[in-house]
């Protein structure tokens, strides 16, 4: 079964390949409901002659860029059903800062500090803090950052853990395979071959114990293959995990994505499969998977005529639970009641449980955005409507 599954998937996107126009295949990140970030392909940096010594570097990395956002909610959030009595408002202040130097197109540090104050604490934390060099046509990115490996458009619902209330288990882990990399220090290497790229990834967690030294049972291995061949893009990637990280025990996953336009419309397919093997090896013939993971969608983003809807298929199966499917779909129109408003909804459902929230936001506002919504949601056999009206204050600087 889980063989057919796979052989219609690849079949289906061969056909939208073949009949899809030619279009930019790197779409607009812009999109309609927050949704989960895509793979950020890199532009090959143009080098340039290397710096005399180093007092030519020093100074130059001297001119240090900032670029910050400030931004203020107020809230409110009154739950309807089935407890009218309970309500809660609050007060949170979110500041991001953004800084960068570079001393040439080949050398590069990056960085950024987040704090925010929600009334009672404060929460600070470093986000971002790297360099990358060209080194002759191999680029290199080295220290701690966020990356998304892994393509689909909607951002499943969680809730205040952080754990996904309709998606299962056997989908939500394997979204984005390297989910944890801002956990972790990260060594980057990326060969570009025109719009097509190679990258090998490895991630060393370092809250684990210091004493112990860097040993390779705490270094996992990444690697991904973006390649482009007309409207039809394909990454290929692969991860086999620490084999002392207790956290992440899991055997090696290997995944492969279909992103294709057609017209104004993108198409994906997410797929994952992780395998049984011996822990000295990557991969292992013959190949044994003990769970999988499928997602297909089918979006548009926001444009003429202000239209913007996405509809997600998910399927997951493993040893224990067997297949568990999902589905969402988001929709919404902009530029309402004179260019100041827009309307839409997010729904999600694995056929035991659903979850609902029609939104409306008011936007023509000075450096503000009020917005007003009423999750419905029917999660372990227990229906509840809540009101979510917030006002959020932004400021770049």
């Amino acid at each position: 079964m889980k063989n057919k599954i796979t052989l219609i998937i690849l079949f289906i996107f061969l056909i939208f390949s073949i009949f899809a126009q030619e279009s930019d295949t790197s779409m607009d990140v812009d999109d309609i409901f927050n949704t989960a970030e895509d793979i950020q392909v890199e532009e090959s940096p143009t080098p340039e002659p290397v710096f005399s010594d180093a007092n030519e570097l020093t100074e130059s990395l001297k001119t240090i860029k900032f670029t910050g956002n400030l931004s203020s909610t107020i809230g409110f959030e009154q739950n309807i059903y089935p407890d009218f009595e309970y309500a809660e408002a609050g007060l949170t202040l979110e500041n991001n800062l953004s800084f960068y130097s570079r001393a040439s197109d080949i050398f590069g540090v990056h960085g950024n500090f987040y704090i925010s104050f929600d009334g009672e604490d404060i929460d600070y934390k470093l986000n971002r803090f790297y360099f990358d060099y060209l080194l002759a046509d191999i680029y290199l990115q080295v220290g701690k950052r966020s990356i998304s490996w892994g393509n689909t458009k909607h951002s499943w619902q969680t809730d205040d853990d952080d754990d996904y209330i309709i998606l299962p288990d056997s989908i939500s882990q394997d979204l984005n395979i390297i989910s944890d990399s801002s956990e972790n220090l990260t060594i980057s290497m990326t060969k570009y071959f025109g719009a097509s790229d190679v990258n090998l990834l490895a991630l060393y967690n370092t809250d684990w114990d210091a004493d112990e030294g860097v040993t390779s049972d705490k270094i996992s291995i990444a690697t991904k293959a973006n390649i482009v061949t007309g409207p039809l893009a394909t990454t290929v990637f692969a991860r086999k995990w620490a084999t002392g990280d207790s956290d992440n025990d899991r055997y090696p996953v290997f995944g492969i994505d279909f992103t294709t336009a057609y017209k104004e419309f993108e198409l994906y397919s997410h797929n994952n499969f992780e395998f049984e093997t011996d822990e000295d090896t990557i991969f292992a013939l013959p190949l044994n998977p003990i769970s999988t993971s499928y997602a297909l969608g089918v979006w548009r983003k926001w444009d003429e005529p202000r239209v913007a809807f996405n509809v997600e298929y998910a399927l997951g199966w493993n040893e224990d639970d067997g297949y568990e499917p999902a589905i969402a779909v988001d929709f919404g129109l902009s530029h309402l009641f004179n260019n100041t408003s827009r309307i839409g909804f997010s729904f999600e459902t694995n056929w035991d449980s659903f979850a609902i929230t029609p939104v409306y936001e008011f936007y023509d506002l000075t450096s503000a955005t009020f917005d007003i919504s009423f999750p419905i949601e029917y999660i372990d056999n227990e229906f509840s409507v809540t009101m979510d009206m917030g006002l959020v204050f932004d400021f770049d600087y």
